[in-house]
């Protein structure tokens, strides 16, 4: 029995089609983070197709409470929010869902409920282990490149290969751009996950935008 109880089962339709990744460290600047939080706000208010990742690594719990807090509180509930931890706080600070590891996804009497949650899956490995753990969806990383690190890659065949051997929703994350999203959803993904392209974009509201399109144009 899993950890968490969703409150209502999202069909695959019903999913985000976009994931961001707001990353706090990779902003590196609180004021800006927020400010491009802020601008993001815009265009993630009361759209289905749109979900907000908050992650905030590397700092004491209380700032990482408070800062996770700050970021919920400029979304605001109509946003699909997404708390990068574990599923007892993105429950207690009123987040929509969370993304966390699966094995923090284990048994206990009192369930925790939430809309969304979702797991990473860098190999087959992690894939059946977020499987077994009946988690909403999984991202599967890195794809490609992404533009601010040097990583192994698994490429759109590899993408394939995730998706076609299971029936859990997947999203392509890493170095995703929109001229990339059509291999990705080609080889079987529901969505995709985005950090750089939308947190490192002069306009995140346009990126955003030019990223929706691509489902459009499916």
């Amino acid at each position: 029995m899993s950890l968490f109880e969703r409150s209502k089962v999202l069909a695959e339709e019903d999913l985000p089609f976009l994931i961001v990744i707001a990353d706090w460290e990779y902003v590196g600047e609180t004021k800006k983070w927020l400010g491009i939080l802020e601008k993001l706000s815009e265009s993630t208010r009361d759209n289905e197709q749109i979900a907000v990742q908050v992650r905030v690594k590397n700092v004491s719990r209380a700032e990482y409470q408070d800062l996770a807090s700050r970021a919920l509180q400029i979304l605001g509930h109509e946003t699909r929010s997404i708390l990068n931890g574990s599923l007892e706080d993105a429950h207690q600070l009123g987040y929509w869902g969370a993304h966390t590891q699966t094995e923090t996804i284990g048994n206990r009497q009192t369930k925790i409920k939430l809309e969304f949650v979702s797991a990473p899956a860098h190999n087959q490995v992690e894939l059946r282990s977020a499987e077994q753990s009946k988690v909403s969806a999984a991202l599967c990383s890195p794809v490609f490149q992404p533009s601010w690190k040097s990583v192994d890659t698994m490429g759109p065949c590899g993408l394939r290969q995730m998706t076609q051997s299971s029936s859990l929703p997947l999203y392509a994350l890493g170095g995703v751009t929109p001229s990339r999203c059509r291999a990705c959803l080609d080889a079987g993904t529901t969505g995709i996950a985005v950090l750089s392209g939308v947190m490192g974009a002069e306009n995140p509201s346009e990126a955003v935008a030019e990223f929706l399109r691509q489902r459009i144009s499916r």
